[in-house]
């Protein structure tokens, strides 16, 4: 299923330089909407409705083309608007590979009908929606007035594109779709299977061999989650935000919880209770559930980054960097041990904490390459500034020594006059009298002057323009060459910062038998659980949730893996030889 705008919208209305007529004659303007309810209902020259499969309207009253189409130019006149295009016309085809299986008919074409304009904010404005079959492909066709029948405002196509694109992937994914050549349905199942961290549990060891191995050919191949790859972005997140509605209930279910929280564990336990997590994202802090996000500002105005690191004299890098290296630390105790369901939440929450470490590490060496890159850039950048500043300086001293007998001098002088008067009166002044900085070449003669003077004089009047790129040159190296020095300083931060990271995990720098020990771990204590225990344990309904979504898949692929075991030694294959 894809979507498309007409990249020329009919146009309802003409200035005044346009008016086809003459002075004093007004255009018809009612044929932007009239000519195309009649090419979408099949009723326009050179068409005709067999190319109709169904149609309907929205807020007219009626099934006309023509009356509809008079019915919108006049609610689009009848209360004072600068909308110079109130027709709006867009399409939404679907695949015809989908078509020729069955899941498109009219039923379902309709309800999506419904859903697009509800998407588009467009359910209370007049409409005409038209099916048609006349290609391979089933597409239906909207002609929508922008101007609301009631308020008189025309509705706002910014991101327009982009709102239809979520649209139409939605749908998609809802009605079980395709998306023809969508590059975005490509990005979110990669971005599914990097977060879904029962994928490591898939690959545990079961046949003796060591866990290296494992991510070494799932590397090799190709498969090896984002998340577990050093060239891991910290900072990716998706490209959807939250809808006006969802906002809303994220505000009444977030918004006391955050103005009562004491600390970051209390901001990370709210937005935990409603199945998001808390991410830093430039200078701000954002909430996300991995396919939308929205800034933690916008569920409750006081619950900025600098206004809850200011309330909780913490900033919120230092904590994250600190439950971090808690979560790789590990939680060992008795009632822990004991308690079978708390056992297989703490080794489920450790092994999320060892993504955190992950993520912190990775973004401390991502860091710390973006950094070299940039500095690497700007060394070059001033390498070719100093070769520029350098052949201005030799034209400069090249007419210097063509203009006068002993330039040397005439420079020191020159450097001296614009120290005593400052270079654009100093410039003025050699202008007026060129001699004041030394004698130049040639002489005057009384019947003319030597072939000598007469260079010199054509050099002197390009002098000065050279001598100006000189220093505009020179003053640009010196700027490019304080920010390189800020580079250094950069790059020298965020190496102490990855350093500092490293130090202070301390024997567990070791991320790769720390993983592994976090998977056995985790697979042990899903191994002795069962539906009836998750239900009846004393925890949150979201924990309660996710441990039993982990315990499905973990039993689906357990299953799975007995299987396929089962077909290896049936056809006599290793499947890691």
């Amino acid at each position: 299923m894809r979507y498309k705008i007409s990249r020329r919208q009919p146009a309802a209305f003409r200035q005044l330089s346009l008016y086809l007529s003459g002075p004093g004659k007004e255009v018809d303007r009612s044929k932007a909407f009239d000519e195309t309810a009649l090419y979408l209902s099949g009723e326009a020259e050179g068409h005709t409705t067999d190319r109709v499969l169904w149609m309907q309207t929205r807020n007219l009253h009626t099934t006309d083309p023509r009356a509809a189409s008079a019915i919108m130019e006049a609610t689009s006149r009848a209360k004072p608007n600068r909308c110079k295009k109130p027709a709006y016309h867009f399409i939404l085809a679907f695949d015809p590979e989908d078509d020729k299986v069955g899941k498109i008919n009219p039923d379902m074409m309709k309800e999506i009908a419904d859903k697009a304009l509800t998407r588009l904010e467009l359910q209370e404005h007049q409409a005409l929606i038209y099916a048609h079959q006349d290609k391979e492909h089933p597409h239906i066709h909207f002609l929508v007035n922008r101007i609301h029948p009631d308020t008189g405002k025309a509705w706002n196509r910014h991101n327009e594109g982009r709102r239809l694109l979520e649209f139409c992937g939605d749908i998609a994914r809802e009605y079980d779709l395709n998306i023809p050549h969508d590059r975005n349905r490509k990005q979110e199942k990669d971005k599914d299977k990097e977060l879904d961290l029962d994928f490591a549990e898939e690959q545990l060891p079961e046949y003796g061999f060591d866990i290296e191995q494992v991510i070494d050919r799932l590397e090799a191949d190709g498969k090896l989650p984002d998340w577990l790859a050093v060239a891991n972005d910290p900072y990716k997140l998706p490209t959807r935000r939250f809808s006006k509605d969802q906002v809303l209930a994220l505000r009444e279910k977030a918004s006391d919880g955050l103005l009562r929280a004491a600390g970051w564990d209390d901001v990370s336990r709210v937005m935990r209770n409603t199945g998001l997590k808390v991410q830093k994202h430039g200078q701000g802090l954002v909430v996300t559930d991995g396919k939308a996000y929205i800034g933690i500002s916008a569920i409750n105005r006081k619950c900025s980054l600098k206004g809850l690191e200011k309330r909780f004299g913490q900033d919120f890098d230092t904590w994250r960097r600190a439950k971090a290296v808690g979560a790789v630390t590990g939680i060992e105790t008795e009632r822990v041990k004991s308690n079978r369901v708390l056992a297989a939440d703490v080794a489920d929450m450790e092994l999320r904490g060892v993504q955190m470490v992950f993520e912190e590490v990775h973004s401390a060496e991502w860091h710390v390459d973006m950094r070299e890159g940039h500095l690497a850039r700007h060394e070059q950048r001033h390498k070719r500034q100093q070769e520029h500043e350098k052949r201005h300086e030799l034209h400069f001293l090249d007419g210097l020594s063509k203009t006068y007998r002993d330039p040397a001098k005439a420079r020191r002088d020159w450097i001296k006059l614009d120290a005593e008067l400052g270079w654009e009166r100093a410039a003025l002044r050699i202008q007026e009298n060129p001699q004041i900085i030394g004698p130049m070449r040639g002489v005057e003669l009384v019947g003319g002057k030597t072939p000598d003077r007469r260079a010199a004089e054509r050099s002197f009047r390009y002098l000065q323009s050279r001598r100006m790129k000189w220093l505009k040159a020179r003053d640009r190296t010196q700027l490019i060459a304080q920010d390189l020095e800020k580079h250094h300083s950069l790059l020298a931060q965020a190496k102490r910062d990855y350093r500092r990271l490293i130090d202070s995990l301390g024997q567990n720098h070791d991320m790769m038998e720390l993983l592994r020990e976090k998977i056995r771990r985790r697979y042990a204590a899903l191994d002795r659980l069962t539906p009836k225990m998750i239900r009846e344990a004393d925890m949150s309904e979201d924990r309660r949730t996710e441990l039993d979504k982990a315990l499905r898949k973990h039993n689906e692929r357990k299953r799975a893996r007995s299987r396929q075991r089962q077909l290896d030694r049936e056809m006599g294959i290793d499947p890691f030889v």
